[in-house]
């Protein structure tokens, strides 16, 4: 009998049954617990992760800030102090300019043989002589001309009274006695021009006596 086959076998069968017995763990071995190590961050490295923590949530707000430009105002600059000398000329200027402008009315009305129209620009020119009829806001040192302007208001004041009296006669037919009031009423208003003249020609003459 060949004993080679045989040995071979039993030394097959040894080394399976030692690798079962191998792989198989014993009954009563415990596995050990894991541990885990946990390990407490330094201060510096908690500021530094607070920090990286933070700067995306800063970021995400500045996105919504949406700059705001402030509006300056424009300070008006103050203005020009005028020179008292030509405000006071102007208002007597405006004043004389405004009554003369109703006396031309008044005549060119009654060269017109209008005496209803005559009458309504008379009304007109009484009122703008009671308007400015008052001298006494005038500086001392323009005496001079507060004197003459007086005198320009009361023949002012004639030419009216004149030329209503004869718009009213001409309206009643009674022309004759119309036409000698209208000579009255020119005669006044010849008057006042020279008045009116006076006190133009010495504001112009003294153009920085204020």
């Amino acid at each position: 009998m060949n004993l080679y086959p045989v040995i071979a076998l039993v030394l097959l069968a040894g080394i399976f049954i030692t690798g079962c017995v191998q792989q198989v763990p014993p009954p009563n071995q415990e596995i050990p617990p894991t541990e885990v190590v946990i390990t407490t961050p330094s201060p510096a490295l908690e500021d530094e992760l607070i920090n990286q923590s933070e700067e995306p949530v800063l970021a995400d707000k500045t996105k919504d800030i949406i700059p705001v430009r402030t509006l300056i105002e424009d300070t008006p600059l103050p203005a020009p102090t005028q020179d008292p000398n030509l405000a006071f000329r102007d208002l007597v200027h405006g004043k004389l300019d405004l009554i003369q402008e109703g006396k031309n009315k008044v005549i060119s009305a009654w060269k017109a043989e209008d005496p209803a129209l005559t009458g309504s620009l008379v009304a007109d020119l009484r009122h703008d002589i009671r308007n400015n009829n008052d001298a006494s806001t005038f500086p001392k040192k323009m005496d001079y001309v507060r004197v003459n302007y007086y005198d320009f208001i009361d023949r002012m004041i004639q030419f009216a009274d004149n030329f209503g009296q004869a718009a009213s006669l001409t309206e009643r037919g009674e022309n004759s006695s119309a036409h000698s009031y209208v000579s009255a009423g020119i005669m006044a208003g010849d008057r006042a021009d020279i008045s009116d003249k006076r006190i133009r020609v010495f504001l112009r003459d003294h153009p920085m006596l204020l």
